[in-house]
């Protein structure tokens, strides 16, 4: 167990992504290799777990993307002191809209090509999907504002306004309050 866990523990390195993806993309269970699916799955449960916060409750999910922006920048900004060649996707988080670009990217890119298939194979995982899906209109949202009317009778609508009436929250406003 200690192995699989160290070994599911290193490969939460970014450069296992794109196998991970392609390994999970192919997979279903197969009763004749226990073993090997089972490290498998130690590595790609663990590698989700460690960049899956826009899977989390939107409350959470702000707060983690906000921190990990708040390291990027911070990141990049010693990079340049230091002289240092800049990472290009650290670059200009602390500006909100770009934060939102990032994250939007990094859903469409990073976390959908892995969680789709893990959807698919998974029929348990409805609620990380729902979340995922909320948090990225969450992101687009601040990204791109709507420029089509939606009816207050769209249930997408309504989740849209209680992932907004949270995000509120946690950033001290409350809407309810508003005069807007």
């Amino acid at each position: 167990i200690r192995h699989n866990i160290i070994s599911g523990i290193l490969a939460t390195d970014m450069k296992h992504h794109g196998q991970h993806v392609q390994l999970m993309s192919e997979f279903s269970m197969k009763p004749d290799k226990p073993a090997a699916q089972r490290q498998f799955l130690v590595e790609v449960v663990i590698h989700t777990a460690d960049i899956g916060n826009p899977m989390m409750p939107s409350e959470l999910a702000t707060r983690w993307s906000r921190s990990v922006s708040a390291e990027f920048a911070a990141q990049a900004d010693e990079e340049e002191k230091l002289g240092l060649p800049v990472t290009p996707f650290m670059v200009g988080l602390k500006d909100t809209k770009a934060a939102a670009k990032s994250q939007v990217g990094f859903i469409d890119f990073v976390i959908q090509p892995l969680c789709t298939s893990m959807f698919r194979c998974f029929q348990g995982l409805s609620t990380p999907k729902t979340w995922l899906e909320e948090n990225r209109l969450v992101a687009q949202e601040i990204v791109e504002p709507a420029s089509t009317a939606e009816t207050p009778r769209s249930s997408l609508w309504r989740r849209k306004l209680n992932v907004q009436d949270r995000t509120n929250r946690l950033e001290g406003r409350d809407s309810s309050h508003s005069n807007s």
